[in-house]
């Protein structure tokens, strides 16, 4: 037997970037989604653990170019709902012409499907908010395989999404459990994960995004991304000029569609060239921010003597708190300073 899991794919979701750029994240994100499906045309059937839409963006041509995908793999898919793609009376009638290898569980009490010898159990979201206990007293028939896909938080009791206990859900006895909601990829027990998401879409998404795949007896993660957001803080100091600093991290880069975001101390050493840095690093997008040490912020007090700049600078550095922290909050604070342009 063989089959795959994804979760939280967010197809049509909105994004902190200027419409260029959130449309290559969408644009990504789909083409991943329909190249997981048409490169895994030899297993049984597909799991997908919640968030598979953004349903506030979701339109009806979206409806159509999924259900397309869909259909195309043809494969049973076996679906629960999320707290993002959830299916209310707004949206059910687009369900209507649903492709028949699509099965989504209800939302009203654990049910499950059932192909061959394997049993797939599942639970839908009807709202952002998942109301509903889980129960754990399912009782499998051990003469079935059994999984269990369901969209919620471990260990939260206090959650408004799903809330699961881990230990009590290894005791249901479920051959795989495949979870979503959290986007980085997590196992739990050997057979329950956290599948996570199968592209990242900002910084704040670090790791490896992907899958899972059963084949056979052994699950494996596969990696499928095709965007990239890496941060790179990097010293000045230690190149000669941009054209070494450019030789030294050009390797750093794997996803087709890369956003850097370069973090850089002593900047001031030779000029940076952002043109020349995107053509020649060939990248999608990259933000150069430019630190500022306390010896930056030292040098720049001595040309402002007896002022509230060096109130505020002595007053800061008396405080017993964390460099980085100082470093934060004379950035912050000298800028609103000298934005006043009452020094």
């Amino acid at each position: 037997m063989k089959f795959i899991n994804l979760s939280d794919v967010h197809l049509s979701d909105s994004f902190d970037f200027e419409s260029s750029y959130s449309n290559i994240i969408r644009r990504s994100k789909w083409d991943s989604f329909k190249d997981i499906l048409e490169s895994n045309k030899d297993v049984d059937f597909a799991l997908i653990s919640g968030d598979l839409y953004e349903r506030d963006y979701f339109m009806s041509k979206d409806y159509d170019r999924l259900f397309r995908i869909i259909e195309n793999f043809g494969k049973n898919i076996y679906y629960v709902t999320g707290n993002h793609d959830y299916i209310d009376r707004k949206n059910d009638f687009f369900f209507e012409n649903k492709p028949q290898n699509l099965y989504i569980f209800g939302s009203e009490r654990i049910e499950f499907y059932e192909y061959k010898n394997v049993r797939i159990y599942g639970i839908s979201y009807d709202d952002r908010i998942f109301s509903k206990r889980f129960n754990y007293s399912i009782n499998l028939n051990k003469n079935y395989y059994n999984i269990g896909i369901f969209h919620g938080e471990i260990t939260n009791i206090n959650s408004t999404y799903l809330s699961l206990d881990l230990e009590r859900l290894k005791k249901i006895g479920f051959n795989y459990v495949g979870l979503g909601h959290i986007h980085k990829k997590t196992n739990f027990n050997n057979n329950i994960y956290y599948v996570g998401s199968i592209e990242p879409q900002s910084f704040k998404d670090k790791g490896k995004f992907g899958y899972i795949k059963y084949d056979n007896g052994d699950f494996f993660f596969k990696e499928s991304s095709k965007l990239e957001f890496l941060e790179l803080n990097e010293d000045l100091s230690d190149y000669r000029n941009m054209d070494h600093m450019i030789d030294s991290i050009r390797d750093m880069f794997k996803g087709d569609y890369v956003f850097l975001r370069l973090k850089l101390d002593n900047y001031d050493l030779f000029d940076i060239n952002e043109k020349k840095l995107r053509k020649e690093l060939d990248l999608i997008y990259i933000e150069l921010v430019y630190k500022k040490s306390l010896s930056y912020y030292n040098d720049l007090i001595k040309k402002y003597p007896n002022t509230i700049l060096q109130d505020f600078y002595d007053s800061l550095l008396s405080l017993d708190e964390d460099e980085k922290v100082k470093e934060r909050a004379l950035e912050i604070g000298i800028d609103a300073i000298l934005r006043s342009r009452d020094v």
